[in-house]
């Protein structure tokens, strides 16, 4: 999801290299002839994560083809679903004291309150998420999910896309003004309070993603929803349940259909783990799945069953 707010907002956090590549990718190997792969990945430009571990890059290696979640191009035009179609600024449209919170909040950052002024609610909370970390836009380095994407098409692979800026995105686009305003403040709490703890949101997603535990990367996703009530569960059932369910699809649908081609799928890790998750629903669908542990891609070992 954040890879459609980069497009507008620029790039996402950064940092210089400090720790090694994780030893347990979030990487599943289909059991397809030749071997297919279903990557986990983040939208954080991370020097530690943007050194894939040698599993990873055998199995970007082997892929003729490689799909992201959406294929991002600098013709496509998705501001059109982040900014506002009236001319009512943010300051206006979300309560004075909210705004005022927002505010200094985005200023302590360093950041400015500018390009925030004319996005919806929605999109203004997924912003500041990655606020917590001083942006290095000399490094030129993409997120993680684009990363990948860049090394295919740099190698000369293909690329494609599982689904479509909208499908991605339109829960969000579809909310509520109410439905804006409790997301947003319910985002700056779980920031505030971070802070106040001197904990950055960010560093503890690169842990949990480097440590490789995809059921803890999607409870992580969850902390800046509501915790429960018609919110949590319109958003929760859309993009952890219907769009896991369509994803899944359209993995399965690919490799049926097109036997005989090395597929790598990198798609968001939150949608990975949990019986609801992209893993648990293509077995559901009777692909056969094993967890790449150790060594090259192709010689892997079953770490959670097939």
């Amino acid at each position: 999801m954040l890879a459609v707010l980069a497009v507008l907002a620029g790039p996402a956090a950064s940092q210089e290299a400090g720790e090694p590549p994780s030893n347990a990718p979030l990487l599943w190997r289909l059991q397809t002839y030749p071997a297919s792969f279903v990557l986990g990945t983040i939208h954080v430009a991370d020097q530690r994560v943007l050194a894939l571990p040698p599993q990873v890059q055998d199995a970007l290696d082997q892929a003729d083809v490689v799909h992201g979640e959406t294929a991002l191009t600098p013709d496509e035009d998705v501001a059109h679903l982040l900014v506002t179609n009236d001319e009512i600024p943010l300051r206006h449209r979300i309560p004075r004291r909210l705004y005022e919170r927002l505010d200094t909040y985005v200023k302590a950052k360093g950041a400015s309150m500018v390009p925030l002024d004319t996005l919806w609610p929605w999109a203004v909370a997924m912003h500041i998420t990655v606020l917590d970390r001083p942006l290095q836009p000399a490094l030129g380095a993409a997120p993680l999910d684009q990363h990948v994407l860049d090394l295919a098409l740099a190698a000369g692979k293909r690329t494609g896309a599982l689904e479509s800026v909208e499908e991605q995105i339109g829960v969000f686009v579809h909310l509520q003004t109410e439905e804006h305003t409790q997301l947003l403040a319910n985002t700056l709490d779980v920031l505030e309070r971070l802070d106040r703890e001197q904990r950055s949101a960010t560093d503890e997603l690169v842990t949990l993603y480097l440590g490789g535990d995809e059921t803890r990367l999607r409870e992580h996703a969850l902390r800046f929803l509501p915790r429960e009530g018609s919110l949590h569960d319109k958003i929760v059932g859309e993009l952890l349940q219907r769009r896991n369910q369509r994803l899944a699809g359209r993995i399965e649908a690919t490799i049926r259909s097109h036997r005989g081609i090395s597929h790598l799928f990198a798609i968001g890790a939150a949608h990975l783990g949990g019986p609801t998750g992209v893993l648990q629903r293509l077995r559901d669908r009777g692909v056969r799945l094993r967890r790449v542990t150790g060594g090259a891609a192709g010689r892997s070992v079953s770490r959670d069953g097939e």
